[in-house]
């Protein structure tokens, strides 16, 4: 009985080809629309510019705007001393992580690791309120990066 339903379940899926790249082919045109959702989700806020907490190596916290020239294709954080410009071509790796402050608050860290001449010169912190919202950077700042970074390489 085993037997048969193995057999007859590999013939069924090679005589089934069509429907089910169909079904693939609406998968990932759905797929395709909710990552450009998110992406222009993600412009609309970021275009105006986001207020978040910037933490340097020494672990001091400055709440600086944070917005996405896209003439420059550049994340910018704007501090006191002027706006500070970070391509996305040239970050190599945007990590998540989450911890727990001294006063028992769990806070969200998105890392991005620029990198200059194949080496990693600069870590950018920033501190996000929630964990969706920076779920959001990550992938859409991930998603720039490797586009720029291709297209550099072409």
């Amino acid at each position: 009985m085993g037997d048969d339903d193995l057999s007859s379940s590999s013939s069924g899926e090679e005589n089934e080809e069509g429907p089910g790249s169909i079904a693939d082919k609406k998968a990932l045109a759905f797929r395709r629309v909710q990552v450009q959702r998110k992406i222009e989700d993600f412009l609309k806020a970021y275009t105006k510019g986001v207020n978040l907490i910037k933490i340097n190596a020494k672990g001091k916290r400055y709440s600086r705007r944070v917005y996405v020239d896209t003439h420059r294709r550049a994340l910018v954080v704007q501090g006191a001393s002027g706006p500070k410009f970070f391509p996305f071509a040239s970050m190599k790796e945007v990590d998540l992580e989450t911890r727990t402050t001294k006063e028992g608050r769990v806070e969200t860290l998105v890392i991005c690791a620029i990198e200059k001449g194949g080496r990693i010169v600069k870590e950018l912190t920033l501190a996000f309120p929630d964990q969706a919202k920076a779920n959001a950077f990550v992938n859409c700042v991930t998603l720039f990066s490797l586009a720029l970074r291709k297209s550099a390489k072409s």
